[in-house]
């Protein structure tokens, strides 16, 4: 090796345009791995949203429960005996 190629370090022992490609793709593939870090970020923010709101604000029983029918019917039969 000579002393000038010692001095030059290239990064990519391909020639220029061919390095450059190389360069544009692992620009697009950082630029893709952020898109899918923040959709995941976003679909996991709001998967917690549901989960904090469905812990904070209560919900009635499901309708098909024999017991909310009882109450239901209940709340009924009292309102109409008035």
């Amino acid at each position: 090796m000579s002393a000038s190629q010692e001095g030059e370090h290239t990064s990519c022992p391909r020639p220029p345009n061919l390095c450059r490609r190389r360069g544009a793709s692992a620009d697009a593939d950082a630029k893709f791995s952020r898109w899918v870090t923040t959709a995941a970020g976003i679909i996991l923010g709001l998967i917690g949203l549901l989960k904090i709101y469905n812990y904070m604000v209560p919900q009635m029983p499901a309708c098909a429960d024999s017991n909310t029918a009882d109450v239901i019917r209940d709340i009924f039969k009292k309102k109409t005996s008035r």
